[in-house]
């Protein structure tokens, strides 16, 4: 499954511009991060 990172970022971007960001939200956006930079490494 190829990843966008362009889609990544925009929900990321949209999970820090709501007001309360729960330790779940965080934790999504922190796998988000991990997978893009692992996309990146394999290419």
């Amino acid at each position: 499954m190829p990843i966008n990172p362009s889609s990544l970022s925009f929900k990321i971007i949209k999970s820090l511009a709501t007001p309360k960001p729960s330790f779940k939200k965080l934790s999504i956006i922190y796998h988000l991060f991990a997978s893009e930079q692992m996309a990146k490494k394999i290419k």
